[in-house]
């Protein structure tokens, strides 16, 4: 009697990351392309440069969104916005 053969397991394959225009950013976010400008030009959210026979465009790693917004949950213990402290 034969022994099944062992199931081979394989490492999942890396994520491909999923690249964002500044469109889609603002849309998710619901401000405009200017304060997603802002955001990058402040440092606060990372985008590569593209650059094609075209120009040049930006795009934001999904996942780099995600960690801006864990990083921005704030409470309001107090209505009065006394506890909040910004994070920048």
């Amino acid at each position: 009697m034969r022994t099944p053969a062992k199931a081979q397991r394989t490492a999942a394959p890396p994520a491909t990351p999923r690249w964002l225009t500044i469109s889609m950013v603002a849309t998710i976010l619901a401000v405009s392309e200017d304060t997603v400008y802002t955001m990058i030009r402040e440092g606060r959210l990372p985008a590569v440069r593209i650059r094609d026979v075209r120009g040049a465009a930006l795009r934001i790693n999904e996942a780099d969104l995600g960690r801006l917004l864990s990083e921005s949950y704030v409470t309001y213990p107090n209505w009065d916005g006394s506890e909040i402290r910004g994070r920048r």
